[in-house]
């Protein structure tokens, strides 16, 4: 039986609207029934979902979270499925499936009912009974589901096809059925309406797996496929393949890279990007050199809205023998020129304690700024939060100029949550003033950079004043947390 599990946060109603245009950066909070792995968004008008899947005393299941802003959101469960990567299609409202049956061994598709239960569930067509989900991609009113099916213990690699309206299958292929082991990894659109595919293969007798792309069209052909990636690590895991604006091809990868000059403190399995054009034709790599004590892994690369490219996912920095762990969002033109890059993390954990910070996904708005939807992760157990934040078109919380590093405050600690606090003189050279505290209980304070930097704390305010002489000329936020109340304005220190 199906159910879902819905948590729905609704806070400062009247507020929402002129909020919404801030950044934000805040967390949903695991619990104890739900450890969630989340991997895409997808937006349809002004709601992004969500989807991932999670693990419980039960099994696997998946998970669907309908955010429509950082005060909103409710989540639903599907019990013992596991969605594939980029899961949903959407088509008139309606949302179509892609996912793996676990007690049947097999990938299943269908239709979504309006509180996100399976209402429709077909068997995919493939080869053999015993298939495993990989990726999904809509394209033109149709739904491209990417699968592995097994003979004996080989695997061989498909693809098919369905109308998104009907829900009929439309045609199903099965790809490099001469390689013994052959995988795909992802789908993408391009702009003349095919599909670029990028897959694995490995042959009889040989201990290596080749990375390849191939370009598809609508009726499953083969127009290309490029040559073959031999240094390829962890047999083409993460391998993704983008169009850029200019029609060349951009993919991403893994590398299992020996450099000399770098034999003892180099990341082995580092990321690289190769640049191929329309047809194609191998133009040029770069490869990324990062010391072994340090980490860089990308989660995925995805085009711009103009001539760039992102790409995101987590850094690992470590010095004097601690270890930092940051996501980060890079800014690229076509030719892989940075033209920013950001790490982020969430300030309710300061340095020092066990979280990791991971980017998974990101949309890029219409007005420029971006969604980012990731994972915090508390080291060392199962316990896994999602991580949202929206940042502006120069990947920073507040300002064109940011730091490399950006800790924004938390979304309730920028909402203004009602209160009776005023604070004045503003701007103020040296003193200011917080009328409204109940002088009889302590209350917390705490002032921000625009970076979001901590620059002041004082848990026990026992008078209305604050001296911030000593702080530099510029733009902050104060918080004051008075009882229930929390309050918070920009002020200018002069």
């Amino acid at each position: 039986m199906k159910f879902f599990l819905v948590f729905y946060l609704t806070f400062l109603i009247g507020l929402q609207e002129s909020i919404s245009q801030e950044q934000y950066n805040f967390y949903i909070p695991d619990n104890d029934n739900r450890n969630a792995l989340t991997y895409d968004m997808k937006r349809v008008e002004d709601v992004i979902y969500i989807t991932g899947i999670f693990a419980d005393e039960q099994g696997h299941h998946s998970m669907v979270t309908k955010f429509y802003n950082q005060y909103e959101y409710e989540t639903f469960i599907l019990e013992n499925i596991s969605f594939s990567i980029s899961p949903l299609s959407e088509e008139n409202g309606v949302f179509s499936y892609f996912a793996m049956d676990r007690e049947i061994r097999s990938s299943i598709r269908g239709k979504l009912s309006p509180d996100f239960q399976l209402e429709t569930v077909d068997t995919l067509a493939a080869p053999e009974p015993i298939n495993w989900t990989i990726s999904s991609q809509s394209l033109g009113g149709a739904q491209y589901n990417a699968y592995i099916y097994y003979i004996g213990d080989k695997f061989h690699m498909g693809i098919s096809k369905y109308d998104l309206e009907s829900g009929g299958l439309e045609w199903t292929r099965s790809y490099n059925p001469e390689a013994p082991y052959a995988l795909i990894y992802h789908q993408n659109s391009t702009e003349d309406g095919n599909l670029l595919v990028s897959h694995v293969k490995r042959f009889e007798n040989e201990f290596t797996s080749f990375g390849y792309v191939m370009k598809i069209n609508p009726d499953g052909d083969i127009l290309w496929e490029s040559e073959a990636i031999d240094t390829l690590a962890t047999s083409g895991k993460n391998l993704v393949t983008i169009e850029l604006s200019d029609g060349r091809i951009l993919t991403k990868l893994n590398k299992e890279m020996w450099f000399e000059e770098f034999l003892c403190c180099l990341q082995v399995e580092t990321p690289a990007f190769i640049w191929r054009d329309a047809n194609g034709i191998f133009e040029k790599q770069y490869t990324f050199k990062t010391p072994r004590s340090d980490y860089l892994y990308i989660s995925k690369i995805e085009a711009g809205r103009g001539d760039y490219f992102y790409s995101y996912g987590q850094i690992k920095e470590e010095i004097s023998e601690v270890k930092e762990y940051y996501g980060f969002i890079t800014k690229y033109d076509n030719d892989g020129n940075e033209i920013w890059t950001h790490r982020y993390r969430h300030p309710d954990f300061e340095d020092g304690e066990d979280r990791t910070f991971l980017v998974r996904d990101i949309i890029e708005e219409e007005d420029g700024s971006i969604t980012a939807m990731g994972r915090i992760n508390e080291t060392g157990t199962a316990k896994s939060d999602i991580w949202m934040f929206n940042v502006n078109e120069y990947g920073c919380f507040n300002n064109e100029e940011c730091s490399e590093l950006q800790i924004f405050t938390a979304t309730d600690d920028l909402s203004s949550i009602k209160s009776n606090l005023k604070i004045y003189p503003n701007p103020s050279k040296n003193i200011i003033n917080v009328e409204g505290l109940d002088l009889r209980r302590s209350s917390l304070v705490e002032i921000y950079d625009i970076s979001g930097n901590k620059v002041y704390t004082n848990q026990i305010l026992t008078k209305d004043e604050i001296d911030v002489s000593l702080l530099s000329k510029g733009v902050y936020i104060m918080k004051v947390q008075d009882g229930n109340s929390i309050f918070s304005e920009r002020f200018v220190k002069m």
